[in-house]
């Protein structure tokens, strides 16, 4: 009876065992099967990742491409229009040059003109108030001290007597005021006069609203236009300064 009791417990101690083995196992598999199943979700993944980042560098290599065509398109639009522009700026530049020439040689035109007129004019003026020229300098130009300074016209005449001329287009009191204050700094650029006489005249085609009886007033000589002809007028009291 006893023996039969130790066989018993070993069969039932095997079939434990056995069921346990077999639990194990299926355990194992199902392990196995849910690692693989995460294996192939994971190479799943990684598949549809790969694809995804090929897409996007497909995407951003376009997108560089066509940024990189649009900058290039729009340095060379820059390039023509700096092109342009600098060929523009190039006529401007030579047409501000022509156009300052023919101002100049309009200017120095007229200003020839008007000291051809005023010079006849002066000096009838003078020989007929006994004055005898002995020197005449047109744009009569003075250089002292690194300063520099242009005459339209200087008569040197014998009774220690200079005649300083400025010749406009059109005098007005300004032009009547600049004419005092050269004679006033003379001394400085005409040294070599010193010890003479300093007499000024204006001469203009036309003069401004009361610029003619301001230079007659301040001791100026006047010249003016008298029908086809220039005549002088001279102050009733010369303005003289000692150079």
């Amino acid at each position: 009876m006893f023996e039969i009791d130790v066989i018993n417990l070993e069969g039932v101690k095997s079939k434990i065992q056995r069921r346990k083995r077999e639990a194990w196992e299926i355990r194992f598999q199902k392990i196995e099967e849910a690692i693989a199943k995460l294996a192939e979700e994971n190479k799943k993944t990684a598949e549809e990742n790969r694809l995804a980042i090929e897409r996007l560098s497909e995407e951003n290599r376009l997108a560089i491409a066509k940024l990189s065509e649009e900058n290039k398109r729009t340095a060379e639009e820059n390039r023509l229009a700096i092109s342009k522009l600098s060929e523009e700026n190039r006529k401007t530049s030579e047409e501000l040059r022509l156009f300052k020439e023919s101002i100049k040689g309009i200017t120095d035109g007229w200003g020839r003109f008007i000291e051809g007129m005023v010079e006849p004019s002066v000096m009838k003026f003078l020989k007929e108030h006994d004055f005898r020229i002995l020197e005449i300098y047109q744009r009569a130009k003075f250089s002292k001290n690194g300063k520099n300074k242009e005459y339209d016209l200087i008569v040197v005449c014998d009774k220690d007597s200079v005649f300083m001329v400025s010749a406009k287009t059109h005098v007005i009191s300004k032009d009547v005021k600049e004419l005092l204050v050269d004679m006033k700094e003379f001394s400085f650029f005409g040294e070599r006069y010193r010890g003479r006489n300093l007499y000024g005249i204006i001469a203009g085609i036309s003069y401004g609203r009361g610029a003619d009886t301001f230079a007659l007033r301040s001791g100026l000589y006047v010249v003016k236009v008298s029908g086809e002809v220039m005549q002088v007028q001279a102050p009733k009291k010369a303005r003289v300064l000692r150079i």
